[in-house]
């Protein structure tokens, strides 16, 4: 009786043990296969790119793996299973390469704001519903329209390019295309400060 108690132990240890090794496994696999199904499409996209006159930046990455980096900083998740990093995304003409850029990098800032704005009104309001905050603990939704105010709050170094290509226009005109992430856990803290500052002033 002993032995069979002791069969029946060992039996569930070795199955409790193995099976966070099988999920860590099936999940690398997962990623693995959407790495491949991605890097395929994004093959595709990138050569369209390309036949539109699009380039990348001299010494730095290829198109294709620049649309890559993005697409698997799109998708990365933390810990929590929540999104790792905010994107943002924008385009900019302008005469001449740098000007482009400029207009470019600015939207795409905006976009990521915007996003984790968006993010910090729907926690706010979540959490309002749950729980009494008490009056003007809670962001109101005036508050939303301040973006462009709340990017002085993220700086240049926490902001990271991943994606920076263009193509030249008639005229001698450039269009640069940029995309751009950011830790999602410091913009949503960021965020919060930003809002909590400027309504209580």
């Amino acid at each position: 009786m002993k032995t069979m108690k002791f069969i029946l132990s060992l039996t569930v240890a070795v199955l409790l043990m193995a099976t966070p090794a099988f999920a860590q496994q099936t999940t690398k696999e997962l990623k693995k296969e959407l790495k491949a199904k991605a890097s395929k499409d994004i093959r595709k996209e990138a050569k369209q790119y390309e036949k539109d006159g699009w380039r990348s930046v001299a010494g730095s990455l290829p198109v294709a793996k620049q649309l890559e980096l993005a697409q698997m900083a799109a998708i990365e998740k933390d810990e929590d299973g929540g999104n790792r990093y905010y994107i943002g995304r924008g385009k900019g003409i302008g005469g001449n390469y740098k000007a482009a850029k400029a207009v470019a990098y600015n939207q795409a800032k905006i976009d990521l704001v915007t996003s984790a704005i968006s993010d910090v009104e729907a926690s706010e309001k979540s959490d309002m519903s749950n729980e009494d905050l008490g009056e003007g603990d809670v962001i109101s939704s005036d508050d939303m329209d301040k973006s462009n105010k709340i990017q002085s709050e993220f700086s240049i170094k926490d902001i990271i390019p991943v994606v920076e290509i263009y193509r030249e226009l008639s005229k001698g005109r450039y269009e640069v295309e940029m995309t751009v992430k950011m830790d999602a856990a410091d913009a949503r803290k960021r965020t919060k400060q930003a809002l909590y500052s400027k309504k209580n002033k």
